[in-house]
């Protein structure tokens, strides 16, 4: 084929395609020879003569303009040239190109504020391939976006060629004008006389500097965020009433050192006006105290179009889940200036009833169509429903395997429409290794390997190894939420575990727990949120202190026990949930009977809120958490037993300090021996936790938590809050980092204790409440 290497070369890099298009056409021209000769092409360079042969060869003087039009967009497709024209001699079609540039290498030049690996993962130019525009413009838009994520807005990108060769080859030259990060001095807020600056300046992004700025982008100037801060300004008056506002700027104003910005926003407020008439046309599906309700607005008050506006999105939103997919709703308003009152007429055409004929997954380069199509709540073939629509897209996101997730819709007709999904897929497999300083386990090491996405099957397969001084431990789990493409689901758990307890005071008894063991648990779909597990679980448990075995809490052996448990999930994400409820109870039952050395039950409930305010800014987040655990005339074993205090429960005390201890000898044998105290947990728990969430720096996926905890655990004998709940507070920050969500935190105790610390940090890495 003469230039087949170079063909080869370049083929791998099309897409599937242009594949079929390069290899057909180099190998219908190499076998119709007489097709070959019969085009006259010019321009060629790096392009095999053969490959334009296959398009242009049988194209005639007498052929038709739409023929020749299509056979240029053809040739466009291949992505190889720069311009193409077609030009008669001789009586013959004479095809005359440019091919594009051919690039050989590139070259950063004043790039010294990002680092090589971001402005490595920024690149899309290919080298050894023809120079690709889009490439071109995704590179400047990568490296742009990293400049303004580490505050150097201003900066400028060019993207340019220079010549390396006399067959068109090029060097790409990626040059900066780096220029220093720039602050916000000042904002400024002219012409408004009914609204003050505070209630305006409140609402906007673009601030100076706080206390907090240096673990925030507060202060940082973001030309994008100013110009955005326009209409966040223009939000404030329509809230309230103040319909015909007009907001100019923002105006930059640099000052001498040109490290700092004062911004100027100009108000020109108008009148403001209240409801009047509200009223309501056109194809009225609900009744008009259904509307109303949709809106929200009360005559007579100041008329919030942003409010309004919302009403209507309702409205549309309504009509939508009876089908009326192209349901129009639009507020028209009629001005009285004299007395400051604005009637508002809604007019609602909800066109016809519609059907989804096709539903697509694009954009899952390795998640399987169905781990996206089994959490859809609408089916193709049924009539559309907006909610469902909603539904389904936060059953996907939920899943954690993509970074965004978005449906769109495309009518195919009067009463027909195809659904397209487009997620973005983040990576859902991590491999980690590492030693550190845990809270809880002082010095550990750690390797973890987790398939949270396994064979893009939604499938989840997670290996962990732990040591340090205090605890060693293996575990393998693997899950599988729809067996074998059914409503049941299997776990299967693994693990080995030693823990050294010890509280790090001279009055405290250390001892060892061994734990090995698994379970396995099938779960069934009960309905949209909601399934019921079954679980067996197969434990031996040792304590390796003589001293412990004294109490009566202390009792190795075998535990086999089956646990019964409903649980609902509504929560939009596992990890970093802003809305929806997840609740479960459960009761565990193990019995001599199944071949085991302990006889409990053991009955455990959780509830969790979430609910977002403050348009998502703020997610507060309610826990609670109440379980019992019953025994026939003998105590509770002791891994069987309640703890509360740690990062997990009760924050502000040591891990698992909270709630029952008792004092024991430190050598049985020897009764002049000293005591040493043990907390030995209680048979039954109450604790509650209170988290306030809020973006800290959100480019990095990290949130700031105030947060608020109670409980309290009691012994056998004790009643239900015969001792009052610990209470303990504190902040901290999370961070949704690549190898999973972290945790760092410091908590308060109120009302310490002389043997309790002040404060307590801890951390962890892992899934949060």
């Amino acid at each position: 084929l003469g230039y087949s290497g170079a063909i080869s070369y370049r083929t791998a890099r099309l897409s599937d395609s242009r594949r079929r298009w390069t290899l057909v056409l180099v190998l219908g021209a190499a076998l119709c020879p007489a097709f070959a000769a019969a085009a006259s092409i010019e321009g060629l360079q790096r392009v095999d003569p053969k490959l334009v042969d296959g398009l242009v060869s049988d194209i005639a003087v007498d052929a038709s303009r739409e023929r020749i039009a299509k056979t240029i967009r053809d040739l466009y497709a291949l992505e190889y040239f720069e311009w193409i024209k077609v030009v008669e001699r001789d009586g013959q079609l004479v095809w005359q190109v440019k091919e594009r540039p051919f690039v050989v290498e590139y070259e950063t030049r004043g790039i010294d504020k990002l680092s090589d690996e971001d402005v490595a993962k920024a690149i899309a130019i290919k080298t050894n391939a023809f120079l690709d525009p889009k490439a071109v413009r995704t590179t400047k838009e990568a490296i742009d976006r990293k400049y303004r994520e580490k505050g150097f807005d201003e900066t400028s990108v060019e993207i340019r060629t220079e010549s390396a060769g006399e067959t068109g080859e090029v060097k790409v030259i990626i040059e900066a004008r780096e220029i220093n990060k720039i602050r916000i001095t000042e904002v400024r807020i002219d012409g408004n006389r009914q609204v003050t600056d505070a209630e305006i300046l409140d609402r906007l992004q673009s601030r100076p500097p706080s206390g907090i700025s240096f673990i925030s982008s507060q202060g940082k100037f973001d030309r994008q965020i100013a110009e955005a801060d326009k209409y966040r300004v223009e939000g404030v008056y329509l809230e309230q009433g103040f319909l015909k506002v007009q907001v100019e700027g923002p105006s930059i104003t640099y000052l001498p050192s040109e490290k700092s910005v004062i911004i100027e926003f100009s108000v020109q407020e108008g009148l403001q006006y209240n409801l009047g008439r509200l009223t309501f046309k056109g194809d009225l599906f609900f009744l008009d105290s259904t509307l109303r309700r949709f809106v929200g607005l009360t005559e007579g008050e100041p008329l919030n179009r942003l409010k309004l506006e919302d009403g209507v999105r309702r409205i549309v939103e309504a009509y939508s889940d009876f089908g009326f997919a192209f349901a129009r709703v639009v507020p028209n308003f009629e001005f009285d200036d004299e007395n400051r009152i604005a009637h508002v007429s809604v007019d609602i055409t909800r066109g016809p009833m519609v059907y989804v004929r096709n539903i697509e997954v694009v954009g899952n380069t390795k998640s399987r169509d169905k781990v996206v199509r089994r959490e859809l709540t609408i089916v193709e073939g049924e009539l559309f429903s907006g909610s469902k629509v909603r539904q389904s897209r936060e059953r996907v996101y939920a899943l954690g395997f993509f970074e965004s997730v978005t449906f769109e819709t495309e009518a195919v007709g009067d009463d027909e429409i195809d659904l397209r999904i487009r997620v973005t897929e983040r990576p859902t497999g991590t491999a980690s290794a590492g030693v550190g300083f845990s809270s809880i386990d002082r010095f550990v090491g750690n390797l973890r390997l987790n398939f949270g996405n396994l064979l893009g099957y939604g499938l989840r397969l997670d290996l962990q190894l732990e040591f340090g001084g205090r605890r060693q431990s293996f575990s393998v789990s693997f899950s599988d939420p729809y067996l074998a493409d059914t409503p049941l689901s299997l776990s299967v758990d693994m693990f080995r575990t030693r823990q050294r307890f010890f509280a790090g005071t001279s009055d405290i008894q250390p001892f060892t727990q061994n734990n090995i063991g698994g379970s396995i648990a099938l779960g069934y779909k009960l309905a949209l949120y909601s399934r019921y597990f079954l679980t067996f679980r197969d434990e031996v448990i040792d304590f390796s202190d003589i001293q412990i075995r004294s109490s009566r809490f202390f009792t190795d052996g075998e535990t086999r026990s089956l646990m019964h448990t409903i649980r609902r999930d509504s929560r939009n994400h596992p990890y970093d949930a802003q809305s929806g409820n997840m609740t479960q109870a459960s009761v565990e039952t193990a019995g001599r009977f199944m071949g085991g050395d302990h006889d409990f039950t053991k009955y455990r409930t959780i509830s969790q809120q979430f609910v977002s305010f403050a348009k998502n800014y703020l997610t507060l987040m309610f826990r609670g958490e109440a379980g019992l655990a019953t025994t026939r005339g003998e105590a509770v074993p002791f891994a069987e037993r309640y703890f509360l205090g740690g990062i997990f429960s009760v924050r502000g005390y040591e891990f698992r300090s909270v709630g029952p201890s008792l004092f024991v000898s430190t050598n049985p044998s020897d009764p002049s021996a000293g005591v040493s105290r043990v907390f030995v947990g209680g048979n039954k728990q109450l604790f509650f936790n209170t988290e306030l969430l809020f973006p800290l720096i959100p480019p990095a996926g990290i949130k700031g938590v105030f947060f608020f905890d109670a409980g309290n655990t009691w012994l056998e004998e004790d009643r239900l809050l015969e001792t009052g709940l610990r209470l303990g507070y504190g902040t901290g920050f999370r961070w949704f980092s690549p190898i999973g969500p972290l945790r760092f935190e410091w908590g308060f105790p109120i009302d310490r204790q002389p043997e309790e610390r002040k404060r307590v940090f801890e951390f962890s890495i892992g899934t949060f409440f």
